[in-house]
């Protein structure tokens, strides 16, 4: 392993220290809905840190393709994936 392998690999460490294991199908019954399924885990991974991306580009998104009657539990359930990751860098 050369030098830069090494660097490189630490990197790749750091950032899967932040993995966080979570039971979505458990949270997604709290929305009777398994369709959320999908939003509880892009809101983890959005709240991981694992990429700096920010929530409101999120919902401005969902927005245009979401009907108006199914945003909110979207939105709950990106929140609630979000939150569960236990890194809030983004409140929106």
């Amino acid at each position: 392993m050369t030098g830069v392998d090494h660097v490189k690999t630490e990197r790749e460490l750091e950032r899967f220290q932040r993995v966080r294991l979570m039971d979505a199908k458990t949270i997604v019954q709290e929305f009777g809905n398994p369709q959320v399924q999908n939003l509880v885990m892009m809101g983890a991974f959005f709240g991981s840190g694992f990429i700096e991306l920010r929530f409101d580009p999120l919902k401005n998104a969902a927005r245009s393709v979401i009907p108006e009657r199914h945003l909110e539990v979207n939105l709950s359930a990106c929140r609630r994936g979000r939150n569960l990751v236990g890194i809030n860098i983004d409140p929106g």
